[in-house]
């Protein structure tokens, strides 16, 4: 016997997904793979060999922090229209806050990020170069940032058109 259980849900603020049979379940924090997991696991006591597949509909807005050597630090939402595949990347949350200011170290944009479940949890750090992705040697440098992103730019001695123009040397 086949049953499907297509349906759609929402994860609400307080991170629980109200499913059939299920009821009341905390999804919170999870991946897609980590929540399909879950799910298989928790309908397996309802039926023999669940399959869940999971089509994310629409995302939420991304919530971020951005602090240091931008124009208008602060927290900022960044909207995901249905036409875009993906989070925004640090360069769009630099725009977001304004720029950068004329002594933001390039070199040093240090970002902390809520680590999954199955990594782990708790926060990972790492500090990426956007002079890299200005000068177009290393694009892999403009992240993407995800929910409860916290980006710190640095000051820097010497002026953001000083460290252009040694990356543009080099």
């Amino acid at each position: 016997i086949k049953t499907k259980l297509d349906k759609e849900f929402m994860i609400d603020k307080e991170g629980y997904a109200l499913l059939e049979q299920l009821d009341r379940i905390y999804v919170a924090g999870l991946t897609l793979e980590e929540l399909t997991n879950l799910l298989n696991k928790e309908y397996s006591k309802y039926v023999k060999y669940p399959k869940v597949k999971l089509n994310l509909k629409a995302y939420r807005p991304v919530n971020f922090y951005i602090d240091g050597e931008v124009i208008r630090p602060g927290s900022y939402v960044y909207s995901i229209n249905k036409n875009e595949v993906s989070s925004p990347t640090l360069t769009d949350a630099i725009k977001q806050a304004g720029g950068i200011s004329h002594y933001a170290n390039l070199n040093e944009v240090k970002v902390t990020r809520i680590n999954s479940i199955s990594n782990g949890g708790g926060k990972i750090f790492t500090e990426v170069d956007i002079s890299k992705v200005i000068n177009l040697n290393d694009i892999s440098q403009n992240i993407k940032i995800y929910d409860g992103d916290t980006i710190f730019i640095s000051k820097s001695k010497e002026t953001v058109a000083r460290q252009i123009g040694k990356v543009m040397r080099n």
